[in-house]
Order: C-alpha cells, then sequence, then structure tokens
C-alpha cells in the first residue's frame, strides 16, 4: 500500500471513532447515570482517538 491509502484508512478509521464518540456523549447526556459509560470506557475511546490522529496527521506530512 503507498501512502495515500494509509492516509484514506486512517481517514476511515477516525471517522468511526467520531461516530462512536458521539454515541458515548448521547450516554453522558442522559440523566440517568446507571446508562453512563464507566470511565475506563471513555478513556480508552479518547486515548485511542487521539493516537488515530496523531497517525493520521503523520501519514499526511510523509
Amino acid at each position: 500500500m503507498d501512502g495515500s491509502c494509509h492516509t484514506a484508512a486512517a481517514l476511515l478509521f477516525t471517522a468511526f471513532l467520531a461516530f462512536r464518540q458521539l454515541r458515548f456523549a448521547r450516554r453522558l447526556r442522559n440523566l440517568d447515570p446507571d446508562l453512563h459509560p464507566k470511565q475506563s470506557e471513555v478513556m480508552q475511546v479518547l486515548r485511542i482517538g487521539v493516537i488515530a490522529g496523531l497517525v493520521g496527521m503523520a501519514l499526511t506530512i510523509s
């Protein structure tokens, strides 16, 4: 795969993560605390999102 394919794959992955983060945000806005995601789940999603964003930027620069 060339660089543009890697960049496209990173773009698709980060789009999926953005959708997942929106679902987490909806769960956090719910008034029922039993429906809130665990803090460890939220931190994992955010950590993966930041790493994927950094990888995408690195692929774009190179």
